[in-house]
């Protein structure tokens, strides 16, 4: 399980809103990619094998796969990079050369905790 901040949830209800078909939920993905991992988000309906949750007050689904690789995530939505933007704080993506980022993904930002 993971966890998204007020912050993120208010910008994940907004957009929302905004959608014109109903029943959607908040899809989460996550692989590993070459280095560190690649994120992508957007809404969707659950599909057969997806988990589903509730966080934050949003109905989340994810992949099996992506239920695993983000384990005590956190997202948020901040300043990033000089932008507002979409954060994952993941401790399991903790390539020292990237620390979190999205390998591709323009849909979200990035960041982690790195030590």
């Amino acid at each position: 399980m993971f966890v998204i901040t007020q912050r993120a949830a208010e910008q994940f209800l907004a957009a929302l809103q905004e959608m014109p078909e109903e029943g959607l939920a908040l899809r989460i993905f996550a692989r590993r990619a070459e280095k560190g991992m690649a994120y992508n988000m957007g809404f969707d309906k659950a599909q057969a094998g997806d988990l589903e949750y509730q966080i934050s007050g949003i109905n989340v689904v994810v992949d099996p796969e992506t239920d695993h690789n983000v384990t005590d995530m956190m997202i948020d939505f901040g300043q990033l990079d000089g932008a507002e933007q979409f954060i994952f704080a993941n401790p399991q993506d903790q390539d020292p050369e990237t620390c979190g980022s999205t390998a591709g993904s323009s849909s979200c930002g990035s960041g982690c905790t790195c030590g």
